[in-house]
């Protein structure tokens, strides 16, 4: 057990080795879910898990949007709704279910560095596996900057879960 105790209030929480309280941000967990693999390019290396990889140093321009292209695969492994959920508003049973979601973020840019991004967000659906898409980032102001990208599927849900998420950086060179 771990305890603390805290102005006069003790609390305890089990710690042991049981599967079940396993976490692993690499995988697999306990239904068998690894986090999304991504690759800058068709057969470059994947970014996996929270730590993910990085890319770069690219060059891009101010103002000029520049390209990036994007794959992903996922195992598929999907959380299954419970027996007597209630059903989301606009819910569709029938629609093609989303693989894998990619967020863009600045990470890292010079002072009052700004990033617009084609996308906020990009959508990879269970057709989509192992393909790619591809978004543009626009710099406003010269310097180093590191791009994020979040990528979570359906059990990883904006990376509240341990897995399943994974982060990849892209660095780029902006110049006037």
């Amino acid at each position: 057990w771990w305890t603390m105790n805290i102005r006069g209030d003790k609390f305890s929480i089990p710690a042991n080795m049981s599967p079940d309280f396993k976490i692993d941000a690499l995988g697999p967990t306990a239904n068998g879910n690894t986090p999304p693999r991504l690759r800058f390019s068709e057969n470059g290396p994947e970014a996996i898990g929270p730590g993910g990889a990085s890319v770069g140093p690219l060059s891009a321009t101010v103002g000029r949007p520049l390209r990036l292209e994007i794959w992903v695969a996922d195992d598929g492994v999907r959380r299954e709704r419970p027996a007597g959920f209630p059903t989301p508003p606009g819910f569709d049973p029938d629609a093609e279910p989303v693989l894998v979601t990619l967020n863009f973020v600045k990470h890292q840019a010079p002072v009052g560095g700004e990033v617009s991004f084609s996308e906020e967000e990009i959508e990879f659906f269970v057709s989509e596996d192992n393909t790619s898409k591809s978004f543009a980032a626009t710099f406003d102001t010269p310097g180093n900057y590191k791009l994020r990208i979040l990528s979570y599927d359906a059990t990883g849900i904006n990376g509240n879960d341990q897995c399943c998420w994974s982060n990849a950086y892209v660095d780029v060179v902006v110049t006037p």
